[in-house]
This record gives structure tokens, sequence and C-alpha cells, in this order.
């Protein structure tokens, strides 16, 4: 138990390298869940489900600009948001990132409106399918929050 402990507060740690209005995150596969190898040496997959992308990718290309591949960094926030939000699955990846304490991660984000859609109405499947496999929630969503709702 301690060391699930440990390994929450270790993820929430690396949340501060990200913007705050991240209304619900949750971490996914072998960098979280115990495999033949340390879940440490793995890439920690990440999702972060915000109400405005706009905004959060804004703040985040601020905060991290090295995050971000070209052509899409010289683009800026709005092309980024305008990508996440019209094509694929509504998620957009970083990828190949290194923490300040040295952990790989790769991040989706997500808004809270297309999150909910694909939890309701599995229109595109892909949050919905990977939410019905182990997840580690590290932000909860608010107790009278859509996604909450959506969730259950």
């Amino acid at each position: 138990m301690l060391e699930k402990v440990a390994q929450v507060s270790q993820f929430k740690n690396i949340l501060r390298e990200f913007p705050k209005n991240t209304k619900f995150c949750f971490a996914y596969g072998s960098g979280v869940f115990k495999q033949k190898s340390d879940p440490a040496s793995n890439m920690l997959d990440l999702i972060f489900c915000v109400r405005n992308p706009y905004q959060w990718h804004a703040e985040n290309m601020s905060k991290n600009p090295d995050h971000y591949a070209q052509p899409m960094k010289f683009l800026g926030h709005k092309a980024v948001s305008k990508v996440q939000e019209h094509w694929g699955a509504k998620i957009y990846y970083n990828t190949l990132i290194t923490t300040t304490e040295g952990r790989n991660i790769k991040y989706g984000v997500i808004s809270e409106i297309s999150l909910v859609e694909d939890l309701l109405d599995w229109n595109v499947l892909y949050l919905a399918g990977r939410l019905h496999k182990p997840v580690e929630i590290i932000v909860e969503p608010d107790e009278n929050s859509q996604i909450r709702t959506a969730l259950r």
C-alpha cells in the first residue's frame, strides 16, 4: 500500500510541471502497473482532460515549449488545439518527454466535452475503451462534473 501511495505522490509531482486547469487526469500502461520490468523505468502514459484546450496549450507551450514538435511549436497553441479538436480521436499527444525528475512520459490532452461524448456516445471509443482497462486516477473529477457522471 505504501508503494502505491508513493507512486501516486510521484505522479502528482509530475503534474506540477503542467498547467493547473486540469479537470481529470489518469495514468495507464506499463509505467503504472507492475509487469516484468520495473514500472519506474517504463514510459509513463498520461491523459489530461481540460475544459479549454486553447488555454491549456497556451499555458503549456509557455511553460514547456520543448514538448511540442515542429512545426506545431511554431504554429502555436491555436493550431495545436484545432488539430486536437478536429482530427482523429480528438486528443493531442506529446511524446518522448523527460520530466525534471528524469521520468520518460507521453501525454495526451483532450477536452472535457470530447471525453464526455466518447464515454456516453462511443463516437470514437479511444478513451472510452482505454478507461475499460486498469488506470490510475491522479486528478479526480469534481463531484458534480459531467466527467464523473459519464465515467459512472
